[in-house]
Formats: C-alpha cells, structure tokens, sequence
C-alpha cells in the first residue's frame, strides 16, 4: 500500500487526526537523525549530503510503514465492524443454515431501491424475528445512502448504533483533495533542508553514489 493510499483509507475511517500525529512525530525524529550528520565537521560537504539522502530515504520508508501498519488495522477495524452489522455472527441457528438464509435474504433485496418499499421490509423483518433479512435490509441502505432505513434498523438493535455509525462514516466519507493536500502536505517536512533541492527521484542516486 502506497503512502498516499494509507493516508486515503485512514482519512476514509476517521483516522485523520493519527495521520497527523504519525507525521508530526516523524517529522520532530527525524530532524533529530538529522543533526549529528549536519553537525559532523569530520565530514565533507558531499559526504554529508550523501548521508542526509540515505537518513532520509530510511525516514520516508519508516513513515510509510507506519502509515500502512495503521491503515491496515483501520480495515481490518472496519471489517469486523461490518461482519458484526450484518453478518450471521452472534445469531442462534447453525451457521451453514444461517449463512445460506443470509445470501437468500441479499438476493431478495438486491433490486429494491425505493426507501419506504425498504423500510416496509425491515419493519416487517424485525417484527417476524426474521433477522437474516432485516440485515440485508440495512446493508442495502447502507449501500443506497439511506440513513432513514439505517436508523430505523439501530432503534430495535442500540448495541449496534455505534457500529453502524462507523460503518457509515466509512461508507460516506471520501478524502477531499483539500484534506489530501493538507495532510501529505506534511510530507515535506521530512526533507532536510541541505538537500531540499534535490528532486525525490533523484535520491536514490545521490544515496547510493560511490565515495
């Protein structure tokens, strides 16, 4: 996973304020790693920028890690989140059995795109203990956007309001090129200014140069 498609997903779950905290933090380490190399007079002006492009090829790699370790778990989160939402887990019944009545019950509401036909099915779902098909009824709205029927699934079921609202705020909420722009705007932080001028593809090179 690329750095930019971490920060991506982690702003998609909510988790913008760690990318900010994950980049701030490195950006104050790795100035730190910094100085010894800018301060060290035993060394010539092309062997310390040698070395500062080698700290800071190890900096950005550090940083994607990070960044992908967190992403992962965000969607790792996320997908326990919506296998508890929706899924069959917790449910009485044998699992095959209740597996297959869960495909059936997707299949029913697949087509349905009207808002009150969905909220008519749930109602009835939930009044018959049909829980296979109020589920599906809940993740079609949640695929439709509707936050109506996704309301009405959570007032019969508050131990899963709070897994509903995150689900929905990964569903709904997409990075703007404006938050993008902020946060791997941050980036740049982690240049030492002695080699600022030095394009990031050229780095590499300038790294592995013989002495």
């Amino acid at each position: 996973m690329s750095t930019q498609d971490s920060i991506k997903k982690l702003i998609q779950h909510g988790k913008g304020a760690s990318v900010e905290f994950i980049l701030q933090s490195a950006i104050e380490q790795s100035q730190r790693n910094y100085k010894p190399i800018v301060n060290d007079k035993t060394l010539n002006e092309r062997t310390i920028t040698k070395r500062l492009a080698q700290r800071y090829r190890q900096e950005k790699q550090n940083i994607e890690n990070a960044l992908a370790r967190e992403a992962e778990q965000a969607v790792a989160n996320d997908r326990h989140d919506y296998l508890a939402l929706f899924g069959t887990a917790g449910l009485n019944g044998d699992a095959a059995s209740l597996a297959i009545s869960r495909r059936d019950a997707s299949d029913r509401v697949a087509a349905i795109s009207d808002a009150r036909e969905l909220s008519n099915l749930l109602a009835r779902s939930t009044r018959s203990g049909d829980e296979q098909l109020a589920r599906a009824c809940a993740e079609r709205a949640m695929e439709l956007g509707n936050a109506d029927v996704i309301n009405q699934f959570t007032s019969t079921r508050p131990d899963l309001e709070d897994t509903a609202q995150r689900v929905w705020q990964v569903n709904a909420e997409e990075p703007s090129v404006a938050q993008m722009f902020a946060v791997t705007g941050l980036m740049s932080g982690i240049k030492p200014a002695e080699i600022a001028n030095i394009p990031d593809y050229k780095i590499d090179a300038v790294a592995d140069a013989e002495d």
